[in-house]
Order: C-alpha cells, then structure tokens, then sequence
C-alpha cells in the first residue's frame, strides 16, 4: 500500500515538473516571438545578402522581413540588374544605400512604400541678351560684311551696309571676335555692354590677301600673275641651315634640286623648268624690296651643273632663315614688268620680321640633329679574312689582274716573297697578320657628326619706333672628319615714324660663315667603300703605314696614306657680308605718296 502511494507521488511530481517545463518552453517561444514580431514590425532591423539580383526580386526579399508594402511600376525597376547587396540595418538606411546613384526615390503613407522614378527638372529659361554695335576700319568708314561671332561657337552674324550688327547671346561670359578680310582680327570680351564699336587696323602683310612684291604691296584679287605665298614659320626644318633648302616641297611649281650631302652647298632651285638652255637659270632673290646678288660671279655653266655644287654659296647664304616674316613666289612671266629680263626664271620676294607694337618680346629657339656614321655592318662588303682568302685563290688558279696591284697587303706580302725579302715562315706570319687586321675605314674617315642651330630675337615698339633684333648661330657638322660649316648671323630692323607723313626704315644685316670640304682627289666615302680592309692605317711602330699608290715624275714612288691627304689637302670658304638699307616713305597727299630706298652691301 505504500509502495502503491509513493508511486502516484511520484507519478504526480513527473507531471507537475512536465507541466512547469511546458510552460517553460513556452514563455520562451512567446518571448523569441513577441521580440522577432519586434523587429518585423516596429522598424527594427533587416538584412540583406544577394548576389546577381535584380531589383524586382529584391524588394520581395525585403518585403519578407517587414509589415510593410511595396508599390511600384515593374518597367520602372526592369533596366536595375545583377545588383549583389550586403546590408544590415533599418529598412530607410537600407534603401537609400539601394537606390543611390539611381533615378528613383521613395515615400512612406499608411505602412505603403511608394517607389517611383524621378522626373528631371525643367531646365531653366536663359536670359537674351541683345548687344549692337558698329564697326569702322581706322578711317571711319563703315566696313559691312564683317563677321562677329562668339567665340568657340559657330554663332555670329555679319555687319549690314552701314557697318552695323545685332548680336543675341544668352550668356555674359563670352567673348566677341570681329573678323574682315585684310584686316587684323580683335577680341572683345562682353561684360554687359548693350553696345560694342569696334575700329578694325589693316593688315597690310596678310597672307592670301594681298601679295609683297618687293617694290609694293597689292591686293591679291588685283594681281592677274601667278603668285605663292607662304609663311616663314611654314618653312622651318631643324635639318636645313639656308632658306634655299627649306623651300624643298614648300611650293608648287618650285623645284630644289641638290645632289650633294655637303654642309653649306647651295642647291639648284627652277621654277617651272628651265628658261635657257646655256644661260643662267637662277631665280632672282629680293629681300626687303632689294635684289641680291651672289657673292662671287660665277659662269652660267657651273651655275647650271649639278656636278659642281656651288659650295660658295648664293646670293641668301648668309640669311638667317628664322628672320623670315614671308616669302611670296613671282611665278610667270609678268615679274619681268618689275625686275627686267632677269627676272624670266622667277623671282623669289623675301619679307624679314618686324618690331610690332607692344611690350618686348623675346623669343629662343634651339634645335639639334644627331647623323650617324656609314659603317660596315649595313654594307655587304668583305671583311680582312676574305679578302685575303680571294687573293689566295687568284694566285692558286693562276688568275691575272687587268692591271698592276699595288705591293701592299696580301699581294705585297707575295712580292716580298717572290723577291727573297722574306722566308715562307715570315710569308705565312704576315698573312695571318693581315687576316687579322680588319681595318674599318668609316671609322678613321667619319664620324657621328652633332649639328645644332641657335636663334635669339628681341621685337617691340611704342608705335612711333618699332624694333627688332635677332642674333643667329648655326654648327652643321659632316660626318666626313674635319668638314662642316659654321654660320654667325645678327640683325637689326628699325622703324621709326617721325610725323603723320613721314616714315623712316632702317636695317643693317650681317653674317659671317666658315666652310670646310675635303679636296676633290680624296673621295673619302669611295675610298672606305673600295679599299681593302686587309691594309693597314698604322705601322708596327704606330706611325701611319704608306703604300705606293701612283708612280711620280721619272716613276718615282708617291708613298699614301689618306690621313695624311685629309690633314694637308682640302677646301676652305670664309664669307663675310654686311648689308645696310634704309628707305623712306612720305606722304605728300592724302593719296599721293613717295618712297625711295637705298641699300649698301
């Protein structure tokens, strides 16, 4: 009976703890609960991890974890593909890190999220702005077709009859370029003017517009003759150290012709063809209104010759090609009304550079150029070795030369042999020795030559006196040793108004050039390309190896070494020029005017 009674109490404990457990369990699912519907429903957190999502999709996930709905237009999400998101936080932190950089936004009503797109602004209306003006040259006379445009942009109008324009813009930072044909072009800045006069000055030397022609200056659309122009800064090459060099391909119809690659060597320059067959065939060459002549007179036939290359130099050797404004090209025959007969081969008019209004400019300019030497390796020509191994084939086939080799080399060597001057043993050492030897030729003739050209100006004016000054130095080195040409050149143009009607120019001009050549017996070039490297340029003892080349007077041995013809022999040309020219221009009338020009070289 006792043991039936602690059974049930047992019993009755198991339950009564089960039952506490149960509720237990409970309470804590109730509280995990309570807390979860927390966070799903009162703004608590949200976490987001997806990869490759887009944003439709995305937005259901986020739907899952909130109370809240979601409105939007499906085709307003669909461009919004393989997002990959990893947030955790409130649901407004979350989306505005979602929706950031996108064109769409959000607003919350009633637990409803609305998603929409953004709509863009409309942009603001410009003012117009309305500015007009007139436009005189320095005369007061209206100028109409004058194009005013704003700049960077094509819009612009043009003056009407009486030189007027209106202009509509519709932004203050701008700035107005006034342009007419012969006149220099002026920019004005717009800073909220309602009208603008501009006065526009002449260009009297613009290109394509009017034409220098050393005695005057003419309008192009008044010139019936074939005439080319072209800009001094059109022409600069860093390789070329004279003008005549520079104008090679610059304009139709010129041809510069030069088949020497020897510093400071005048080419030939025709302008459509040839005029004579015996006669000179040079163009006339003017510069500032006066003709120059060449330096020494030379006959029509070596002037002609491209054989012989005038290493002197022409009548423009001694310009500086970086004081050229401009060069205008009198092509046909009508340049004969100017300069006479001479000028049947053309004439080529040179403009040097002027002082302009304003403060001093200076301005240096430098160039260098580096040529390589010919060496052997870009040659296919035989090495000491095979020279040698010919010779030896010549004797062993007994072969015969159409002429009498020298007794040098492998051949000298045989002589001596023949001759009992040597022994076999001693035969057989020199043609080793001579296999050997391998001498390089462009190495001992030539070199890598470094030319440089220099130029230094100083330009300016107050309006009354206007100047400029240059100095000029130029090195154009040969790669043949001990050849090259050195040019100093200094400048100085003056212009000087001294009343409303008279103007004085004055330009003083001066070169100095030293010219170096090899002799025309030494053929440095064909001599490396035609003797046999198996000589030697140095004896045993270190003093120059000489071979008998010619026989002299009662065949008397001339002993040679081309070191020796290129230290004693060779050409030398020093050329100094000083030029002076003043001109001056006076205004008797209003459309009167006299000029006279004197010039002294």
């Amino acid at each position: 009976m006792q043991k039936k009674e602690k059974f049930f109490l047992f019993k009755r404990k198991i339950s009564k703890i089960t039952k506490m457990f149960a509720l237990s369990i409970f309470l804590t699912m109730f509280s995990v609960a309570t807390s979860w519907s927390s966070v799903l429903y009162e703004g608590g957190q949200i976490s987001i991890n997806e990869e490759n999502i887009n944003l439709t999709d995305l937005i259901w996930k986020i739907k899952q974890q909130t109370k809240y709905e979601f409105i939007f237009a499906t085709e307003e999400l669909s461009e919004f593909e393989n997002m990959t998101v990893r947030e955790e936080g409130e649901l407004d932190k979350v989306l505005d890190v979602i929706f950031e950089g996108k064109s769409l936004s959000y607003n919350v009503k009633d637990d409803v999220y609305v998603i929409k797109k953004n709509t863009p602004k409309p942009a603001e209306e410009k003012k117009i702005i309305t500015i007009t003006g007139k436009i005189v040259d320095s005369n007061k006379i209206p100028l109409p077709g004058v194009s005013v445009v704003v700049k960077g942009t094509t819009q612009g109008v043009s003056t009407n009859m009486n030189g007027e324009y209106i202009l509509k813009i519709t932004d203050i930072k701008k700035t107005l370029v006034f342009s007419f044909v012969g006149m220099l072009t002026k920019e004005v800045i717009y800073k909220g003017q309602k009208k603008i006069d501009v006065s526009l000055v002449a260009d009297d030397n613009a290109l394509g517009e009017v034409v220098v022609t050393g005695y005057g200056i003419i309008e192009k659309r008044q010139l019936s003759s074939s005439v080319v122009s072209v800009k001094g800064s059109d022409i600069e090459e860093s390789g070329a150290l004279t003008v005549d060099q520079m104008l090679q391909g610059k304009i139709t119809g010129l041809a510069v012709m030069g088949n020497s690659s020897t510093p400071g060597a005048a080419p030939k320059i025709r302008i459509r063809g040839s005029s004579s067959i015996s006669g000179n065939r040079e163009p006339v060459w003017v510069v500032d209104g006066v003709i120059m002549e060449d330096p020494v007179k030379i006959s029509s036939q070596d002037l002609n010759s491209l054989d012989k290359v005038n290493l002197i130099g022409n009548a423009i050797s001694g310009l500086n090609p970086a004081d050229i404004d401009r060069i205008d090209v009198l092509k046909d025959a009508s340049a004969t009304a100017i300069y006479g007969v001479k000028a049947a081969n053309g004439v080529i008019v040179i403009s040097t550079k002027r002082g302009k209004t304003g403060k001093p400019k200076i301005r240096f300019s430098t160039n260098s150029t580096v040529k390589l030497r010919p060496e052997y390796k870009n040659l296919d020509r035989m090495n000491s070795a095979e020279r040698i191994d010919v010779s030896k084939e010549i004797v062993e086939r007994g072969l015969t030369f159409n002429y009498t080799p020298g007794r040098v080399s492998y051949e000298g060597a045989l002589s001596d042999l023949y001759d009992g001057k040597t022994n076999q043993n001693e035969f057989a050492q020199e043609v080793q020795r001579l296999s050997n030897e391998n001498t390089d030729w462009y190495d001992e003739l030539f070199e890598t030559s470094f030319s440089t050209k220099n130029n230094l100006s100083v330009s300016g004016g107050s309006g009354n006196v206007n100047y400029y000054f240059s100095l000029g130095y130029a090195k154009d080195k040969a790669n043949l040793k001990r050849t090259g040409v050195d040019q100093y050149n200094v400048r100085t143009n003056l212009d000087l108004k001294l009343s409303d009607r008279l103007k004085i120019a004055i330009k003083l001009s001066g070169s100095q050039s030293k010219k170096k050549y090899e002799h025309n017996s030494v053929k440095a070039y064909e001599y490396a390309y035609n003797t046999s490297r198996a000589i030697p340029v140095r004896d045993k003892d270190g003093s120059r190896f000489k071979y008998v080349k010619d026989l002299g007077f009662h065949k008397a041995p001339l002993y040679y070494n081309v070191l020796d013809e290129m230290d004693y022999t060779g050409k030398s040309v020093n050329l100094n020029s000083l030029d002076f020219t003043t001109s001056i221009d006076y205004k008797l009338f209003e459309n009167l005017k006299v000029k006279g020009l004197v010039s002294v070289s």
